[in-house]
């Protein structure tokens, strides 16, 4: 099962997909890609709860890679469902701030931020923004332009999506600390972090090894944030050995 960072589809992974033949392989898009809209900034818990609900309609058990934000999620399916996974990945993760709240203003801003991608010149220039961010983050920046990649950045419903997953993130952090503190003890699940430069602090390491119950970072410094496009194979070998 393959999650998207913030603001990405599943044709991010196309590579990867590409290089597990003969495996059943699960993509996610959210609401904002293929024609939908969305509804607002993603709770942890809705996005934890429909995974499940994949999960429990697939036979046996699944390797859950995760990349950036979707970090989030992953942890929290194998806490809810352990049984299910064999191991998580996480691809460049973002790490919890320590004391993340969610910001009440969250729904009002992405009204806004919905209302005003309607404008050409606003869609426009988010998009060229987005795009550029999007171009810095890969040592493949040409990739970004490609039929799989435009419509993150050329979209006003993507781009929409895009803003609302990135209000969330707080929101989303405080509901994972909150998840972690209820059950007190790590994911039971083994898990392996994958990191590009600019690699994260110790305080933030410590975080995303220890919470699950066996775990290990492997950086890989030939790749940037997008290691999805940079690095598809590594992400493939640990996949393998996860399995």
């Amino acid at each position: 099962m393959l999650l998207n960072g913030c603001g990405l589809s599943a044709a991010g992974w196309d590579e990867v997909v590409a290089c597990l033949p003969g495996r059943r392989v699960i993509t996610v898009d959210r609401p904002g890609h293929h024609g939908t809209r969305h509804a607002g900034p993603p709770s942890l818990a809705g996005e934890a709860r429909f995974l499940v609900e994949l999960l429990d309609a697939e036979p046996g058990q699944v390797v859950v890679v995760a990349h950036s934000m979707a970090a989030f999620q992953a942890e929290a399916i194998a806490r809810l469902r352990p049984g299910r996974v064999t191991g998580v990945m996480l691809v460049d993760p973002s790490a919890t701030p320590p004391h993340a709240r969610a910001s009440a203003a969250a729904g009002a801003l992405d009204r806004i931020a919905t209302r005003c991608l309607r404008l050409a010149a606003v869609r426009v220039a988010a998009g060229r923004m987005l795009r550029a961010g999007m171009r810095s983050q890969t040592t493949r920046p040409e990739a970004i332009d490609s039929a799989g990649w435009r419509p993150l950045w050329g979209s006003e419903r993507a781009l929409a999506a895009a803003a609302a997953e990135w209000l969330a993130f707080r929101g989303q952090a405080a509901q994972l600390l909150a998840l972690r503190r209820r059950q007190a003890i790590p994911a039971p699940v083994p898990a392996v972090v994958l990191e590009a430069p600019p690699f994260n602090g110790a305080a933030a390491v410590t975080s995303l090894l220890t919470a699950f119950r066996a775990s290990r970072i492997r950086r890989v410094p030939g790749s940037r944030h997008l290691m999805m496009l940079d690095e598809p194979r590594v992400i493939v070998e640990e996949i393998e050995r996860l399995s």
